[in-house]
């Protein structure tokens, strides 16, 4: 990779697809290195969307698209609040539940699994 964040390379191509090319990028005005680059990010940007539909097929067969936004940050919630579990502060699970049971007055801890 040279300095400008570019790697040089040669590549070959069938003739019939080079001229494909140069028409697409006289009418997009861009050359045709940047016609390559763009069709080239955006295959692996197809790619991500094609993944990201094969993973969401079944979930589409019980939820329906409209309940997406709500599903998610219903998970993502989850999700934090499974990691705050974990990792509170630097803190162990079990430190941490210590010290929240510190910093509550008694008359609002929960009631102990023992009684």
């Amino acid at each position: 990779m040279s300095d400008d964040g570019y790697t040089r390379i040669t590549l070959r191509i069938p003739t019939p697809l080079d001229e494909k090319l140069n028409v697409a990028a006289r009418v997009t005005s861009k050359s045709k290195n940047a016609e390559i680059i763009q069709r080239l990010e955006q295959s692996f940007l197809d790619d991500d969307e094609a993944s990201r539909a094969k993973i969401l097929a079944p979930l589409q067969m019980i939820v329906p698209p409209a309940d997406y936004k709500p599903l998610i940050r219903l998970l993502a919630a989850e999700l934090s609040d499974a990691l705050n579990e974990r990792v509170f502060l630097g803190r162990s699970p079990s430190k941490q539940r210590d010290s929240i049971e510190e910093e509550t007055p008694p008359e609002a801890q929960p009631p102990s699994k023992n009684s």
